[in-house]
């Protein structure tokens, strides 16, 4: 057996044991059965809400947050005015370490970004990198 086939087979194998021993977890938001209730099989009730009130991302398939246009078929970070927003790489500060990709417009001022009313400064870093802890973590939709 080739080398690559190994390490497929290794990596499925890894795969379905962590599934096993975590449970389901969320298509959107990354969070787990033991973390929040689901409403179908691959997504949580929160995800399900925003999904049926603002729709997806043609192009990532992502859920829309709520934006100010009504016609709005695009993410920020697919969208036109994508120079507009700021990469947010979101890092969970607990024993899975998982982490996620929001956008964020600056605030007024153009130097900080607000995530759970708390303001980071930007400083040019792009993508910028915030650590929260689970609960934050959770909670912090895209």
């Amino acid at each position: 057996m080739t080398r690559p086939a190994v390490k497929k087979r290794r990596i499925e194998r890894e795969r379905r044991r962590r599934r096993a021993v975590l449970g389901r977890q969320c298509r959107f938001c990354l969070a787990f059965d033991s973390e929040t209730t689901f409403a179908t099989s691959v997504v949580c009730q929160a995800c399900a809400r925003a999904h049926a009130r603002y729709g997806t991302c043609e192009k990532c398939g992502q859920i829309l947050r709520g934006r100010k246009k009504a016609n709005a078929t695009l993410c920020a970070g697919c969208g036109p005015d994508r120079e507009r927003y700021i990469r947010i790489i979101l890092l969970e500060d607990g024993p899975l370490e998982r982490e996620r990709v929001i956008w964020r417009a600056p605030c007024r001022g153009g130097l900080t970004v607000s995530i759970k009313n708390r303001r980071f400064k930007i400083a040019g870093a792009d993508p910028l990198v915030v650590a929260l802890p689970t609960s934050e973590w959770l909670t912090t939709r895209r």
